[in-house]
């Protein structure tokens, strides 16, 4: 199949990379070899719920937790499979220079 992504060559796949973003924030780009931005992703939305869950009297940090921890979920779904592609470029470009 054409243009899809090579395991030996060590290409992720962008589907797989957004349904682990899905599933779990921040485990799309540990996937795709970013760990560091997987980790900071891991760590504002989790972060988050349980600062929600620390402080169940005050309305408004409780919304401004949960906008930023949804807000952090939906931007890892979409940035996961755009990691995935910033892996494969990486590994073609190590391929092409050293053939």
């Amino acid at each position: 199949m054409a243009g899809a992504p090579s395991a030996a060559r060590g290409e992720k796949s962008r589907l797989v990379a957004f349904g682990l973003g899905y599933l779990f924030p921040g485990a799309g780009h540990f996937y795709a070899g970013e760990s560091w931005r997987g980790a900071t992703i891991m760590g504002v939305v989790y972060g988050s719920i349980m600062f929600m869950m620390s402080e169940p009297e005050s309305s408004t940090a409780i919304d401004a937790a949960g906008v930023v921890a949804l807000g952090t979920y939906l931007w890892s779904m979409i940035d996961a499979p755009m990691a995935a592609n910033r892996q494969n470029r990486r590994v073609r470009a190590k391929a092409a220079a050293n053939p």
